[in-house]
């Protein structure tokens, strides 16, 4: 495929994926400025690759859920000079994963980043990446676009990671005012290096009408701040060595779907009424990571300045809004909690008590209780995969769970065999879950879809199933067999195979580490 020809798909499945390509132009959830708001709670996992570790479904503004994973291709942020690896703080987005995913690096400069089922036009997997980063001294920065040559799934840590150089940044100062040069505070401030992107930065402006977007290397970008019906937009070449400081004017604008002051919701009142909304029940350190937004019903998401109420671990953000209907989302790590606002035509004041989520750390030990390396982690909630994780040594996986939620821990293991237990997350304790391989792999459908007849298994395979020490081993029958097609091995040791839309996903082991595969119906 020429060139020309794969941007235009890249571009077509941009504006599928996220619904109405108006909606990227406006303020988006996800794209805090960095690192305060763009700090995630991802934790340094084995193998030196930090990244969320969780299997999730990515919602879209418009409900369509998008199966995402963790398991697509290793970059490695480096200095520029010594090519040393840094710790960074980043921003990754990509087709089908919306909004962008903050997270960091292990401290070597690590990441793994996302991969999502969306494809092209021609079913071809998409491969392109817009990706944010910054060492915390903020005088190193990136800002590009990527393209990687294949998609792999499985074990991160056993490919060659991308090593991307930082380069030399600077701040960038900005001013809001209005046509007679007043500043304007809480104006909604957008920073993106084309008009549609997967990624941009946004923050509020302060009450002098100021606010600073750090750390951005050379390169052209585009500034956009606005207020209600009121826009100002700037096209601009970052300098490295000084910094920049830009001043908007903001103008009324004739477009009703810009901003919340334009549609109404029919109730004719373009009065703005004065909102607080208090949000309590995350701790000091919680709020450090969660971010804010809201948005009107039909409108996009933007993030809110929150401001700590002296004496307490509650939140405070106070705005002037049209009456209607607003949503607000807290975002906390991997999880999130939304609540409805409705504004009518006297001064509202709300509290929203947030529920803490807790850390769980899941342990994968044999029937003598010795920790099981390599072994393949699955956390359910219904028949939805939250997580799928291999272990290392004998640390456990850290997941991020919802209290009051009953979840299915599942454990597999070529040769130890699986297990599986119920986890409620308001009876467990956790600091420790254990879960015991202890019975023989296929004695029950414990995923959803999963096969376990061994005929059937050898069927859809075209293999026939050695048993090797405990393990299922495959031994192919000829040289077109669909697990050969699939990627698969001789010798390959057989974890799982699970119905997954038009086809199957196979799991395996080999030569100790945890491969997939996908296989046609």
């Amino acid at each position: 495929m020429d060139e020309t020809r794969r941007h235009h798909i890249y571009w077509a499945i941009l504006a599928i994926s996220f619904g109405l390509t108006g909606a990227m132009l406006g303020a988006m959830c996800g794209g805090s400025e960095m690192p305060s708001e763009l700090v995630s709670s991802n934790r340094t996992p084995d193998a030196g690759v930090s990244s969320s570790q969780t299997t999730a479904s990515s919602q879209t503004d418009s409900g369509r859920p998008i199966r995402r994973s963790d398991s697509g291709p290793l970059v490695q942020f480096v200095h520029p000079d010594s090519r040393e690896g840094l710790f960074s703080l980043v921003l990754v987005g990509a087709p089908g994963l919306w909004p962008p995913e903050a997270r960091r690096t292990d401290p070597e400069g690590h990441t793994a980043l996302p991969t999502s089922e969306v494809v092209t036009l021609n079913d071809e997997p998409l491969r392109d990446y817009e990706v944010m980063a910054r060492a915390p001294e903020q005088s190193l920065g990136y800002w590009k676009t990527l393209t990687f040559e294949e998609r792999t799934e499985g074990d991160a840590s056993a490919r060659s990671p991308r090593r991307l150089p930082l380069e030399p940044a600077a701040p960038l100062d900005v001013s809001v005012v209005d046509a007679s040069g007043t500043a304007v505070s809480e104006a909604d401030v957008r920073l993106s290096r084309r008009q549609i992107g997967f990624v941009h930065l946004q923050k509020q402006t302060d009450p002098q009408g100021t606010t600073t977007l750090r750390a951005l290397p050379a390169g052209t970008y585009r500034l956009s701040a606005s207020k209600g019906a009121r826009r100002a937009t700037r096209v601009f070449e970052q300098d490295v060595e000084t910094g920049r400081s830009l001043t908007l004017q903001l103008q009324r604008t004739e477009r009703a779907d810009i901003g919340e002051g334009g549609a109404n919701d029919g109730d004719g009142s373009n009065a703005f009424v004065p909102v607080t909304v208090r949000l309590e029940g995350l701790s000091e350190a919680q709020w450090q990571r969660a971010s804010v937004a809201r948005r009107r019903r039909g409108q996009n998401w933007r993030n809110m300045v929150l401001e700590p109420i002296e004496g307490t671990s509650q939140r405070r953000w106070t705005q002037e809004l049209q009456p209607g209907t607003y949503e607000l989302k807290v975002a906390l790590d991997s999880v999130q909690d939304t609540m409805t606002l409705e504004v009518g035509s006297e001064e509202t004041t709300e509290t929203w008590t947030i529920e803490p989520r807790r850390m769980y750390r899941i342990f994968a030990v044999d029937a003598f209780g010795t920790p099981v390396p390599g072994a393949l982690i699955q956390v359910w909630r219904g028949d939805r995969r939250v997580l799928s994780q291999t272990t290392s040594g004998d640390r456990p996986i850290e997941i991020e769970l919802e209290h009051g939620t009953s979840y299915r821990v599942v454990t597999f293991d070529s040769r130890k065999g699986e297990g599986e237990r119920m986890l409620e997350t308001d009876e467990v304790d956790p600091s420790e879950f254990v879960v015991r391989l202890d019975q023989s792999l296929f004695s029950a459908s414990r995923p959803p879809n999963r096969v376990t007849s061994r005929s059937k298994l050898e069927s859809l395979l075209g293999v026939s199933l050695v048993k090797d020490r405990g393990a299922w081993v495959l031994d192919m029958r000829g040289d077109s067999s669909p697990a050969q097609q699939a990627g698969l091995e001789r010798g390959d040791r057989l974890i799982s195979l699970h119905e997954r839309g038009d086809g199957y996903r196979v799991i395996v082991e080999r030569d100790g580490r945890i491969q997939t595969a996908s296989l046609p119906k």
